[in-house]
C-alpha cells in the first residue's frame, strides 16, 4: 500500500492506495481466480511488478532471508497431502475389493 505497508493481497480493500508502474493508484474493484499448482518467484529483490503493481514476491508466511525454508516447507505439505490421497485411495480399493469378496 502507499503507507508502505506489506499486506496479503486478502487484507487489500476498494479505496486502498496501491504503488505502480505509473505512480500511485487506488484499488477500484477486487476480483480473484483460483488455479491449481504452486506459483513463487525466486528473486534477489525485495519487490516484483506484477500485472503493473508493486509486489512481494514472500508469502504471508515465507522466510525471506532464508528461501530454503520455504522450499522444505513447500515438500513437507506436498508430502502431508500425498500421504493423506494415497490412505483415501487405499481404503476405497479396500472396500471395491471387500465387495466382490476378493
Amino acid at each position: 500500500r502507499c503507507d508502505l505497508k506489506v499486506v496479503t493481497a486478502g487484507e487489500l480493500v476498494v479505496g486502498d492506495c496501491l504503488f505502480t508502474i505509473d505512480g500511485k493508484e487506488t484499488l477500484v474493484e477486487i476480483s480473484s481466480t483460483e488455479k491449481n499448482g504452486v506459483y513463487t518467484a525466486v528473486t534477489e529483490d525485495e519487490f516484483i511488478v506484477v500485472d503493473g503493481v508493486l509486489a512481494s514476491p514472500f508469502s504471508k508466511d515465507s522466510y525471506p532471508e532464508e528461501p530454503e525454508l520455504d522450499y522444505e516447507k513447500y515438500l513437507l505439505e506436498l508430502d502431508r497431502k500425498h500421504r493423506k490421497l494415497t490412505r483415501k485411495s487405499n481404503k476405497r480399493l479396500r472396500g471395491a475389493l471387500l465387495k466382490r469378496g476378493i
